[in-house]
């Protein structure tokens, strides 16, 4: 199976790719590729939607990371939202969680990017709880 990648751009700084089949050995070089493209065009802050990824191998789990190192680099951020349970543990038995930002879905990220501007306009900063 292939792998599918459909981006959605919000703003011009932030944008989410849907992502659609196996991130294995043969997809990922493909898939940071074009997130690379993704980020040679500006973008700061990435969402990668995963809902229908049904299948992720070492080598996606590290084309993904290379992008995260990417963002980091530019003072950028990379979330993952609604990973399939077998997905998750690939990067949970990677003592990756938490360590990457994964949130349930949209409204779950939705919420905690609201609780992070409410906090900087009231306190000045943001620390994580």
């Amino acid at each position: 199976m292939g792998l599918s990648i459909e981006q959605k751009t919000q703003h011009p700084k932030s944008t989410t790719v849907i992502l659609s089949g196996q991130i294995n050995n043969e997809t990922s070089t493909m898939l940071g590729q074009k997130l690379r493209g993704v980020l040679q065009r500006g973008v700061s802050n990435l969402v990668l939607d995963m809902a229908q990824v049904d299948f992720v191998s070492s080598a996606g789990i590290s084309a993904i990371l290379s992008t995260r190192k990417l963002l980091t680099e530019r003072a950028g951020d990379l979330a993952l939202v609604n990973l399939q349970p077998q997905v998750e543990k690939a990067f949970e038995v990677m003592s990756l969680l938490p360590t990457l930002n994964v949130f349930k879905d949209t409204e779950e990220l939705d919420e905690y990017l609201t609780r992070i501007q409410d906090r900087i306009t009231e306190e000045g900063s943001f620390a994580d709880e």
